[in-house]
């Protein structure tokens, strides 16, 4: 009998490690999970500060822009991008 109750305290012993190691392995995902939301909301952040989103139409509605001036497209063969590459290739 004694034995019995020794391996019967045995398990529950191990039972008991098994679901504190359960809810310790919760709150980890739990604080993994809340610093990934966290990460991704930086890094939409991040994004639409080097990306910021302008409305079609946007520089049409500024009050502050001269209606008179106009962007100047470039012509036919003037790569504004091809200039700026052009610059690094003179090492």
């Amino acid at each position: 009998m004694a034995q019995l109750t020794h391996q019967r305290n045995e398990a529950w012993s191990i039972e008991d490690d098994l679901r504190a190691r359960q809810i310790e392995l919760e709150q980890q995902l739990a604080n993994a999970e809340e610093y990934n939301d966290n990460l991704h909301e930086e890094v939409h952040q991040l994004n639409n500060q080097l990306h910021p989103y302008i409305p079609p139409g946007a520089a049409e509605m500024d009050p502050d822009e001269d209606e008179e001036e106009e962007e100047a497209e470039p012509e036919e063969g003037d790569d504004p991008i091809s200039d700026l590459d052009s610059d690094h290739d003179e090492d």
